[in-house]
């Protein structure tokens, strides 16, 4: 049977006869039911609660009982720290790492201990945090812990790093700011530092960052990386007296390989922020005191100089470069120096014996000439700038050369006025260079201004001897073949080209129809008849207005040399490609009226009444109706005649012909 739960005995009752037996497996859920029957007072049942865990843990080998009756001996009685203790124990060795971190943190709920306290959460945050990734659950542990002991700067920093990774940077920067009011020692600027840090990168306060770095260098007064950090604060938030200030102060501790770079920093200050140049010449200098082969603080002190107006220094610093300067920098150099005595200290002489110097120490060279030539050119000295510029064409070779023999020319022509001196020039570079074009064409210019067309058509012929293009040689023999025939009276040389050109090209009309035109001039119609065959043979199946006038400047070459069959076909041909071509209908109604074809002629003298007469059109109004009105007379059409006649007499009452013929009509 069960025993009583009365028994004041009872546990050493159970055990007795479980021991005697080795049975210990009868006790199993025994606890339970006497909890269920309610007889015993909370203090004895949680006795019984803890034994029972000894006896599931040491006799029965079954840890998970044994936790289970320590957990509801806790129910009855959370203080009791053994039964915590053993509980974790029990949690810890199976491995429940979620478990544990809970039994830990209720084991300091009531450990009286701080130190224990401390112990226990320091144990649950790490295990949330590090096996469990619950940062969260971690935090909450340091927290408590936190509350058990505001001044645990590990508890501090590693809530600090939870809060880091969650970007929760409120939090962060009141943890790094209870950190640093409690490190001692080297780590307080640091700690200053990482405050300033949160400030400035991610809470966007540079007023509050600021304070914190200056603490951090009161705290350490040369560490570089809280002095950098202030002076970007500083330059951003406009406040140029402390960046001033700290910049002075990094001058002064900062080691000398590290000087000159702040002093350049300095300088820029001095001049851009408080507008004190003084001061920054002053610190370049220093600058260059200590490192005279510094670029940048000799540009900068350059361009001070410069900005100054303080051109003594300016020539003295560049003075002072040339002595250990290469060939080429000692020419720049000078050049410089040259043009700061020239334009800015307004000695031109002293910038005529610096170019001098150049010439006899270095070498003359393109730029000190044309800078020698500019000085003389201001002073309109004009034959010295040509004789100088001359003197460096002669050094020259090639493009260069060129260019300046043409300068040379410009200023003989433009300047001196003496245009005998710029052909000479021009002259010159073409023997030098007779494959340059352009010197050839100004050449040519300069020989058609003068009206020496004889020399022009001399240098446009050897032209044509270097001629490698059919199209080249086509385009000079025509531009010589002009040259002879209108400037020099020549027509028979002027054929002479066009005859070649034909001869390379024969459908080329650029040269067929102006050799045509040398022979209809010279009275050699029957040599441009065939001329004016090829013309016409090298449109083609073309049908163009063009074709028209060919045909009919054909049909006046035939009518000259009496063909006017030949010359009334061409005119014909010339017809059907233009109705309205005014020259042509005036031809074609002369010769045909010439003919006896008068129905033709009439056609063609009414088809010139419809059209527009010019001045040039080589017959006028008055003219067409002269003609028809002799037409009508010679048809038996005297009324007709009549009222033509008259008419042409309305347009011209001087037109002798029209007159006569109509005084005999009337007579």
């Amino acid at each position: 049977g069960r025993a009583d739960p009365r028994d004041r005995s009872l546990s050493d009752s159970l055990e007795r006869p479980a021991e005697l037996s080795n049975r210990w497996t009868d006790l199993d859920g025994l606890v339970d039911d006497i909890a269920r029957r309610g007889d015993l007072e909370r203090r004895e049942l949680y006795e019984l609660r803890l034994r029972s865990a000894g006896w599931y843990r040491d006799r029965m080998a079954d840890p998970s009982r044994a936790e289970h009756a320590l957990t509801e001996a806790l129910q009855l009685d959370p203080e009791p720290l053994e039964a915590h203790a053993e509980r974790v124990a029990l949690i810890r060795e199976q491995g429940r790492t979620a478990d544990l971190v809970n039994g830990l943190r209720a084991w300091a709920d009531v450990e009286p201990s701080i130190d224990q306290r401390i112990a226990l959460l320091r144990e649950a945050a790490g295990l949330a945090s590090e096996a469990l990734s619950q940062p969260e659950v971690a935090a909450d542990c340091y927290q408590e812990l936190l509350a058990a002991e505001k001044n645990d700067v590990d508890a501090l920093r590693a809530l600090c790093d939870i809060r880091r990774a969650q970007s929760r940077w409120n939090e962060v920067v009141g943890l790094l700011e209870r950190q640093s009011e409690l490190v001692e020692g080297e780590d307080r600027a640091p700690a200053a530092q990482a405050v300033g840090q949160v400030y400035r990168d991610h809470l966007n306060d540079p007023r509050a960052a600021i304070r914190a770095y200056e603490g951090a260098l009161d705290l350490d007064e040369t560490d570089p990386v809280t002095m950098e950090a202030l002076e970007a604060l500083y330059e951003d938030n406009d406040r140029l007296e402390a960046l001033r200030t700290l910049l002075e102060r990094r001058v002064d501790l900062a080691a000398e390989e590290d000087r000159s770079a702040l002093q350049l920093r300095l300088a820029q200050l001095y001049e851009h922020s408080f507008r004190d140049q003084v001061s920054a010449i002053g610190m370049l200098r220093q600058v260059l005191n200590a490192d005279p082969d510094n670029e940048v603080a000799s540009a900068e002190l350059d361009r001070l100089f410069e900005a100054t107006g303080a051109w003594d220094d300016l020539v003295v610093l560049l003075l002072s470069k040339v002595g250990h300067a290469s060939d080429e920098e000692q020419r720049s150099l000078l050049g410089r120096i040259a043009e700061v005595h020239d334009a800015k200290r307004g000695e031109a002489d002293a910038a005529i014996q610096i170019y001098e110097r150049i010439n006899s120490d270095l070498g003359a060279d393109e730029s000190s000439l044309r800078a020698l030539a500019g000085l003389y050119e201001r002073r309109e000295s004009w034959t010295k700038v040509a004789d100088t510029l001359e003197r460096l064409s002669g050094r020259l070779d090639g493009p260069a050369a060129i260019d300046l023999s043409h300068r040379v020319a410009d200023l003989w022509e433009q300047r001196v006025g003496d245009t005998e001196q710029a052909g000479r020039a021009i002259r010159g570079a073409y023997e030098r260079f007779p494959q340059d074009a352009a010197t050839r064409d100004r050449l040519k210019k300069y020989y058609q201004a003068e009206g020496d067309y004889r020399a022009l058509a001399e240098v446009m012929d050897a032209e044509l001897q270097g001629a490698t293009s059919d199209d080249d040689c086509l385009t000079l023999l025509r531009t010589i073949s002009d040259v002879y025939r209108d400037q020099l009276d020549d027509p028979g040389l002027a054929a002479s080209y066009l005859e070649r050109a034909v001869e390379l090209d024969g459908d080329d009309r650029g040269a067929l129809v102006p050799l045509c035109d040398l022979y209809i001039a010279a009275g050699r119609q029957q040599d441009a008849v065939p001329i004016l065959r090829r013309i016409i043979e090298s449109f083609g199946r073309q049908r163009s207005k063009e074709l028209a006038v060919h045909y009919h400047r054909l049909g006046q070459a035939l009518g000259a040399i009496g063909d006017a069959a030949g010359a009334l076909a061409a005119y014909d041909a010339a017809f059907k490609i233009d109705l309205t071509n005014v020259a042509i209908l005036r031809d074609l109604g002369k010769l045909t009226h010439a003919n006896g074809d008068l129905d033709r002629a009439q056609k063609s003298f009414r088809a010139l009444l419809l059209q527009k007469l010019e001045p040039d059109s080589g017959i006028q109004k008055a003219d067409v109706y002269y003609y028809l009105g002799d037409i009508a007379a010679k048809q038996d059409d005297p009324r007709k005649a009549t009222t033509m006649l008259e008419r042409a007499l309305a347009e011209d009452a001087g037109h002798e012909q029209a007159a006569e013929l109509l005084a005999q009509l009337k007579g």
